[in-house]
């Protein structure tokens, strides 16, 4: 039987790992061009969104 919590797994891990190549990416951002940039964020937004659905913009 799973509770809340044990649902929530998989979406926190995937939310830490993109955090993580956010953060390696966002690091050295001369390296990004803005684009690139953008797709970092939109993929971390995404991540958080997936975590808690209450992130999401109305």
């Amino acid at each position: 039987m799973m509770n809340k919590h044990n649902q929530k797994i998989p979406g926190l891990a995937q939310l830490l790992v993109t955090a993580k190549i956010a953060l390696r990416a966002l690091k050295n951002p001369d390296d990004l061009t803005r684009e690139d940039r953008l797709s970092v964020i939109e993929d971390l937004a995404e991540a958080i969104t997936l975590f808690d659905p209450s992130f999401a913009p109305s």
